[in-house]
């Protein structure tokens, strides 16, 4: 398959996750607060007319420790795609599941700082909320090129 340019259009966004992790809640143990330079995919094209069509997409369950990247080569054979389900779900990185050891570390950290709930119902909870980041709308291998010319003639009709 070929690999697509697509990020070059986008402007590039610093983002301190140290300050989403203070403003989200996201725990990540044994973090080192880093800032990124990330492409801003959000900010120049809507997928609201893309995303609608569901003949374009498949329903697909998100595996533990699966992350987009594994799902687009395992979908299309192409890594460089990491992006395209993303964009389609209206989703981040940071929506993905996480696996049972962190949802296990994060419910012992909400446990021993806000005292609200036992560890159990803590641990309930988040397996509810994580499990429903699971289902996630893919884009059918047969369908890529369709949607990202799509993609392309929507950002540049913007531009």
């Amino acid at each position: 398959m070929a690999t697509y340019d697509f990020y070059k259009y986008f402007e590039n966004v610093n983002i301190d996750v140290s300050k989403l992790n203070k403003k989200y809640g996201i725990i990540y143990p044994n973090y080192q607060p880093t800032n990124f330079n990330l492409k801003n995919l959000f900010s120049q094209i809507s997928m609201d007319d893309i995303s609608s069509f569901e003949r374009y997409y498949d329903d697909y369950i998100i595996t533990d420790n699966e992350r987009p990247d594994q799902i687009a080569f395992k979908l299309y054979e192409d890594v460089n795609l990491w992006w395209l389900n993303l964009v389609i779900n209206k989703i981040s990185y940071f929506d993905f599941p996480i696996n049972d050891e962190k949802l296990y570390d994060m419910s012992k950290y909400l446990y021993q700082t806000e005292y609200k709930y036992s560890l159990d119902k803590y641990i309930s909870i988040l397996k509810e909320f994580n499990e429903n980041k699971r289902k996630i709308k893919v884009v059918k291998s047969s369908q890529v090129n369709i949607i990202l010319s799509n993609i392309f003639n929507k950002f540049y009709q913007i531009s």
